[in-house]
């Protein structure tokens, strides 16, 4: 360098720039990634209400009379519900008098919702009881 001159040189420059160009880079990455997160996270959330929602609809369905079915909810997504019996059926005790007026059976329950858009959320898989009022002939019981 020659002696009174004052800056930068050109390589000391692009070096810089270089450097400044490698910096945004990954900022810039890391932004995407944070976005693809932030994404992943309202997709996971919007699944888990649609579950949550299907488990509030099917939550009256007595197996026993229905073992399969669907129901389509305004939005246009359908819940789907498959039951399997688990054993045999069974007549309750019907405490405290003896012959229950009830026969039960557990169900495996598998419920799959079909949103509008998007890919569907796990299918659901639980145990639900089914009953059905027997025919108990005897006048006077009843609940």
């Amino acid at each position: 360098m020659r002696p009174g001159r004052e800056g930068f040189s050109l390589i000391e420059a692009i070096v810089a720039l270089t450097i400044a160009a490698i910096m945004l880079m990954a900022i810039f990455e890391l932004q995407q990634q944070m976005t693809r997160g932030q994404e992943r996270a309202q997709r996971a959330i919007a699944q888990s209400a649609m579950q949550e929602n299907a488990l509030a609809l099917t939550r009256a369905v007595n197996p026993m009379e229905r073992p399969d079915g669907a129901i389509t909810v305004p939005g246009g997504e359908t819940v789907r519900w498959i039951s399997v019996p688990k054993g045999r059926p069974v007549t309750n005790a019907g405490f405290p008098v003896g012959q229950g007026a009830f026969e039960v059976q557990l169900y495996t329950m598998t419920v799959s919702i079909q949103p509008v858009a998007g890919p569907p959320p796990a299918p659901l898989t639980f145990d639900r009881m089914g009953w059905r009022r027997m025919n108990t002939g005897a006048a006077g019981v009843g609940f």
